[in-house]
């Protein structure tokens, strides 16, 4: 049994940078992330999210952090709120239009500006494009801050090693720097379209297996998105539900969410893989010689199982397994989504080890008292009749005493049929909640 007093848990997010732009960028050849000429390979630290990667940057010298997403073409900055300032070269609005939708944003297109992932790996000429748009608050879906993305720029000069379990992005210069541990695994053909990395993968769905062409998304959290799939009339029986599946830019994303059989990609088998499937169709204008039968994503859910390094220049992957690949694939068994609220002022006895923390300590009677400022954890949607559902939970405030809304991302998706014990406060109300973790699909 987990317990956990003051409990919040964060649900596994997909945020889909899928971007369409309005006017097209030229960018330069010789734009991207470059090495510095006597630097054969760069190490660079990344906080993990949610399966997603998290970068410190400098933009003309302004920290910053950002999502490493290979599912967007561009850079972006979305959230300043906390930036003191943010010097960039002069540009032009722009129109972007957002997924599934033809509602169109403003967004400010700035060019030729100077974006440091590390003191070696920088891009001289970097493309910036920045918009307002409240939709694009990360730090209260992720517990962490995030200003903005970066894309294709990273990736298209360099062989970019990720890896997950370790949280280290490896950059290699040249095809002669790369150890043998990565030269002796298999490579696989990628398509770049339009900047993003598509792989062919099949995909068996009631015993029917699905030819599709995958985006190898780094900014989906999840392990499979399918479109252009009606569950009801391709496989009529097949165990599925409805439920809040992520946001884009033109709001809230919803779909079914099943489980595939089996996932056959880079030569390899998943099993019993979770399988989303958002309610519209899309086009992600991938043109293959072949006729296109369907199209979707893998993100983090899998890719974290990966030993990986992308060759974009050569058009190909270095794939290898990870010992955690065959770890089963669950969904929020809970049903609640959260995410982060305002500061408040927590009171509790012994001292909390927690980094995000300045506590105040007080002797009372040879007792510590603990006084510390940290976010409230917000239930944000209830999946309907689920184990939240049923226990009676609503959408509301939960309180917290030192428990990271990213440290225990997880622990809705694993150890089914254990149960989780939930203190909430609802108003000036202390609840006591005990919920069941039961797979809806196994």
């Amino acid at each position: 049994m987990i317990s956990l007093y003051l409990c919040f848990m964060k649900n596994y997010l997909f945020v889909l940078f899928l971007v369409f732009f309005g006017y097209h960028i030229n960018a330069q050849e010789n734009s991207g992330f470059i090495l510095n000429n006597d630097v054969k390979k760069e190490i660079i630290p990344f906080e993990l999210a949610s399966n997603l990667i998290i970068l410190k940057v400098n933009l003309n010298g302004i920290p910053l952090k950002m999502m490493l997403d290979t599912g967007s073409s561009k850079n972006l900055i979305f959230d300043f709120k906390d930036v003191d300032s943010l010097s960039l070269k002069k540009g032009e609005v722009m129109k972007l239009s957002g997924y599934g939708n033809d509602q169109l944003f403003d967004a400010y297109y700035s060019p030729s500006n100077i974006l440091e992932a590390s003191e070696n790996l920088i891009n001289y000429d970097a493309d910036i494009l920045i918009m307002d748009n409240d939709l694009f608050n990360l730090r209260s879906k992720l517990g962490v801050e995030v200003n903005g993305i970066l894309g294709l720029d990273f990736f298209k000069n360099n062989y970019v090693e990720l890896d997950y379990e370790k949280e280290i992005i490896t950059v290699y210069a040249k095809n002669e720097n790369l150890p043998n541990r990565i030269t002796n695994r298999s490579s696989y053909p990628i398509k770049i379209v339009k900047g993003k990395p598509y792989t062919k993968a099949r995909v068996k769905i009631a015993n029917r297996y699905l030819p599709v062409n995958l985006l190898i998304d780094t900014g989906n959290s999840e392990a499979l998105w399918l479109s252009d799939i009606e569950l009801d009339s391709y496989a009529p029986n097949v165990k599925k539900f409805e439920d809040y599946l992520g946001y884009s830019m033109s709001g809230t994303i919803t779909g079914d969410r099943t489980k595939s059989n089996e996932l056959i990609v880079f030569d390899k088998k998943f099993q019993k893989i979770t399988t989303s499937i958002p309610h519209f169709n899309t086009d992600l204008d991938f043109e293959t010689d072949n006729k296109l039968i369907n199209q979707g994503s893998i993100g983090g859910e899998v890719l974290r199982r990966l030993n990986i390094v992308f060759d974009y220049s050569s058009r190909l992957i270095f794939i290898s397994k990870k010992e955690n690949f065959d770890e089963g694939f669950y969904y929020n068994m809970a049903g609640i989504e959260l995410i982060e609220g305002e500061k408040e002022l927590f009171v509790y006895d012994n001292k909390v080890d927690n980094k995000e923390s300045r506590s105040i300590v007080i002797i009372e009677s040879s007792k510590i008292v603990n006084y510390v400022y940290l976010p409230k954890i917000l239930i944000d949607y209830i999946r309907p009749n689920s184990p939240a559902d049923n226990a009676g939970l609503k959408v509301n405030g939960i309180s917290r005493e030192d428990l990271g809304l990213n440290n225990i991302a997880y622990l809705f998706f694993k150890d089914p049929y254990s149960n989780i014990k939930l203190t909430v406060k609802r108003g000036e109300s202390i609840l006591k909640f005990k919920i069941k973790l039961i797979p809806l699909i196994e």
